[in-house]
């Protein structure tokens, strides 16, 4: 099953030791918007937004930050707008810059 979906599903013991957002085995699944560590049967599912300009894809969103997609998706460029406009202003120095400057 697919992780991007429209519903709430629990967290397996699987999803739990999975590798995502590239980083060691379960390290990473976490709450996009919060920041919260996903157990084993937590409520959780995966936004699309790999389709949004200039806002790395796909976060996960807890039950207590889950909203509409289209709302999610909104909150999610918001997001990235605000972490590019402080790499880019306050920490130019974390980053390499693109060739579009992002």
């Amino acid at each position: 099953m697919s992780f991007v979906r429209e519903t709430l599903e629990p967290a397996t013991a699987e999803d739990c030791k999975a590798c995502w957002n590239g980083g060691p085995l379960g390290q990473n699944f976490r709450c996009g918007f919060c920041g919260y560590a996903f157990q084993e049967g937590d409520l959780f599912r995966g936004i699309y937004t790999n389709d949004l300009p200039y806002a790395g894809g796909n976060p996960l969103v807890c039950r207590e930050c889950n909203a509409e997609t289209s709302e999610l998706r909104k909150r999610w460029q918001e997001k990235w707008a605000e972490w590019r406009a402080l790499r880019q202003d306050r920490f130019w120095w974390f980053a390499r810059r693109s060739s579009d400057g992002n």
